[in-house]
């Protein structure tokens, strides 16, 4: 059954002329985001308070969601026993707590209810280690919606954690929090088992390793992306990543991952330009990034959570962007303004990354549960994943 619903989805995607390409209108984009930060930022101080008091007590939330969405039902479910309400609810601006969606786009006027209402709302966000399969399979095959359920949500009192802005709860987070030996203990636990289980933020592919352990790995990004639109990623700045790694790497093999849905959709480095196809060996969707990683001595990245998963596994990764894991010791970091006057180790960044103010769901169930629990799931349903595509 898996295996020809693939086969379905690769139709559709050979079936499309164009593909999907973000744009952004100056003037609507600058708004809402003008309205996003005025919200957020005036309740920063007290929001951090706010998020452990939303995940602890018994009050009531209202999400700027529709109650029919999957998002919706989800954390539903992760706050059962609780009311939850949705936007067209009658009681949405009387709820104990309010939560937004990651940077909450084409939900202008929704920001502007909270502004009015001064509210102090909590931000949720996918956290790095989502699903086997990304959302777009599930949307297009209804069936695979078990394997397509995000396991975990962090949140954050200002916003998502690839806004590159110095007050956000979490990069606040890594440059002042004094982290205790339990903690470390806890992060490199974790890290150890995402290195021995393979896990990354989506786990489908189960592919072999490539030829060779020697590879320069230069990673694409979908383009406009928030996480590289935020942070001033165009397209020259992913060509000078592709030059700086083929120069600084003489002699060796470049490997250049496609973004998974380069067949649809317009990414920074697919099609590669002419003058470095002959110098450089391309893996697309269907290559297991953590088989990729394991061939690969350095990475070269914008803002992808590949990056951060080549520092948990000891590579040396070549940073672009200012995504949340740079400027901490642990990256050769390109970009200026970075944090640099603190050293985190690996298991600091887990802990911080995945652990704190995070939120883990059961990806069949839905109701909220321990994070090892959530990653034994995920694993079982992987396995039985590949198993029917196979």
């Amino acid at each position: 059954m898996f295996k020809s619903l693939l086969k379905r989805r690769r139709k559709r995607r050979q079936d499309r002329s164009e593909k999907l390409s973000i744009e952004y209108d100056p003037i609507t984009f600058n708004a809402h985001s003008d309205i996003f930060f005025r919200l957020m930022d005036s309740t920063a101080d007290t929001n951090e308070a706010t998020v452990q008091h939303m995940l602890q007590s018994d009050g009531s939330i209202s999400l700027g969601l529709e109650k029919d969405t999957d998002i919706f039902r989800r954390l539903s479910c992760a706050f059962e026993g609780r009311a939850v309400f949705g936007l067209k609810d009658p009681r949405w601006s009387l709820a104990n707590f309010q939560g937004i969606v990651g940077f909450a786009q084409g939900r202008t006027e929704m920001l502007q209810r909270l502004l009015f209402l001064q509210a102090s709302p909590i931000c949720f966000e996918e956290g790095f280690v989502r699903s086997v399969l990304p959302e777009i399979y599930a949307q297009r095959s209804p069936d695979l919606r078990t394997y397509a359920n995000n396991i975990s949500y962090r949140l954050d009192s200002v916003g998502p954690h690839f806004l590159p802005r110095s007050n956000v709860g979490i990069r606040r987070f890594l440059k002042e929090h004094e982290f205790t030996e339990e903690q470390r203990v806890k992060g490199r636990d974790l890290r150890l088992l995402l290195i021995e289980k393979n896990i990354s933020k989506y786990n489908f592919v189960q592919g072999d390793r490539p030829d060779g352990d020697d590879y320069v790995l230069v990673v694409d990004q979908a383009y406009n992306d928030l996480s590289v639109y935020l942070q001033g990623g165009e397209d020259g700045i992913f060509r000078h990543m592709l030059e700086a790694a083929i120069e600084e790497n003489p002699g060796s093999k470049i490997a250049v991952k496609l973004h998974p849905e380069f067949k649809h959709r317009r990414t920074y480095l697919y099609p590669v330009p002419d003058e470095y196809k002959d110098k450089v060996v391309l893996f697309a969707d269907d290559t297991d990034i953590m088989m990729l990683l394991a061939a690969s001595r350095t990475v070269y990245t914008f803002s992808s959570t590949v990056g951060l998963e080549a520092i948990l596994r000891g590579k040396r990764a070549v940073v672009f962007g200012n995504p949340v894991y740079a400027g901490y010791g642990l990256s050769d970091d390109r970009c200026i303004n970075l944090p640099t006057n603190r050293r985190l180790t690996a298991d600091e960044l887990v802990y911080a990354l995945y652990l704190q103010n995070m939120l883990y769901l059961s990806p069949s169930t839905g109701q909220r549960c321990h994070h090892l629990q959530a990653i034994d799931e995920l694993l079982w349903l992987k396995k039985k994943f590949v198993a029917g595509v196979q």
